[in-house]
């Protein structure tokens, strides 16, 4: 996965189809990230949806899935407080394709959100103004504050069992 602002090349929105060959591992980070930042703005079913993923046109040399990247973009309704983890799960682009975490996956994540919770009040003193307010004269800001993303960010430690059940 990646996380930045840049230009990517031959990249499509994926189908249903092929986001159930994902390898798991991949489904199981973007579910983590997406339940941890509590957002629930990634949705696709064979209806269609808005599962913000982008994925190669072309498959990879090798054919082989893990050798295949995923870029998930549009975080803009992270931290939602209106946030519900049974409409997270039901929406959500991978929520129903994980009965269980992968093997060790837990293990495994369960430091890096502790590491990112340390850096944000870092993070926040660094955003762009612009990236604050809904309008470019900067009169409507956004409904984003330090305390409620902290407190949202801390769901793993304070709730532990809760937060790492799959539905």
């Amino acid at each position: 996965m990646e996380f930045a602002s840049q230009t990517i090349h031959d990249v499509r929105e994926p189908t249903v189809v092929r986001v159930e060959t994902m390898p798991e591992e991949v489904m199981a980070q973007l579910l983590l990230l997406d339940l941890w930042l509590q957002n629930e703005d990634r949705s696709l079913t064979e209806l269609g949806g808005n599962p913000n993923l982008l994925v190669p046109r072309v498959p990879s040399a090798t054919g082989k899935p893990e050798d295949e990247r995923l870029w998930a973009y549009d975080f803009n309704l992270a931290f939602d407080e209106d946030f519900n983890r049974e409409r997270f799960f039901g929406a959500h682009v991978f929520g129903r394709m994980l009965e269980r975490w992968p093997d060790g996956f837990r293990e495994r994540m369960e430091p890096r959100p502790k590491v990112a919770l340390e850096e944000v009040p870092t993070i926040f003193a660094e955003l762009p103004l612009e990236w604050l307010h809904m309008d470019g004269d900067e009169s409507l800001p956004v409904q984003l504050d330090i305390k409620r993303v902290i407190s949202a960010l801390e769901l793993p430690f304070i709730d532990p069992e809760t937060f790492w059940k799959l539905p």
